[in-house]
């Protein structure tokens, strides 16, 4: 079960003293109405309890009036009377966690305890490092810098934009077709290049490529 509560506001009652509520809860039965309180709103609610499902109601005003939930989830629309019911969701609630016994919290305790006391043991067997280890690894990051520093100095000797007529964007296309130092350019036939750049960009296929070969052979021999 759960407590759900049920208000019509103020503007809803116009000259009505009273506000019953009836729904597929109490079988639409004014004998089973259930009579809202006013509040200091003018409007009127009801708090009841009810178990999960889906329930259709609405209210009935003491002037003949059927009212509407003006906040309800959704509505229904009777095809009968051409009128609409107000709808509404009830979500079981989750069952409470379980509680543990003193006696599971002791075998929980127990468990911590030997995990923590294996962890320790094995701190203390555990191998110390040799001075020789910790040297290398310190030597590590020296021998990283080196590599990428030889790194950057190979790839400024294979900057493609170097080459007359050759732009960034020329360049990456190259890369793209596995072209990426002055040795892979030196290798391609200018028709080739030619293929190349006007697959990737129609707008290329008047570029100038004639001399890229040569250029790559001529910047590839020097050091």
């Amino acid at each position: 079960m759960k407590k759900v509560k049920f208000s019509l506001p103020a503007p809803a009652i116009q000259n009505a003293t009273e506000v019953l509520l009836l729904g597929d809860f109490n079988n639409w039965l004014m004998e089973n109405a259930i009579a809202l309180a006013q509040n200091n709103d003018g409007g009127f609610e009801i708090e009841i309890e009810l178990a999960a499902g889906t329930y259709q109601y609405k209210y009935f005003l003491n002037d003949g009036r059927w009212e509407n939930d003006w906040n309800a989830e959704e509505y229904w629309f009777n095809p009968i009377n051409g009128t609409h019911n107000s709808i509404i969701h009830i979500i079981e609630e989750k069952a409470a966690k379980k509680v543990k016994t003193s006696a599971e919290k002791t075998v929980v305790t127990e468990k911590k305890a030997t995990t923590k006391k294996i962890a320790e043991e094995k701190v203390e067997t555990a191998p110390k490092k040799t001075k020789a280890v910790v040297a290398e690894k310190k030597a590590a990051p020296a021998k990283k810098e080196k590599t990428v520093a030889e790194k950057t100095i190979a790839i400024a000797k294979n900057d493609l934009t170097k080459i007359d007529g050759i732009t960034a964007k020329t360049a990456k296309i190259l890369a793209t077709a596995g072209i990426n130092n002055y040795a892979d350019l030196s290798k391609q036939t200018a028709k080739k290049l030619k293929e190349i750049l006007t697959n990737a960009d129609a707008k290329l296929a008047t570029m100038d490529v004639s001399n890229w070969t040569k250029q790559a052979k001529e910047l590839s021999v020097k050091k």
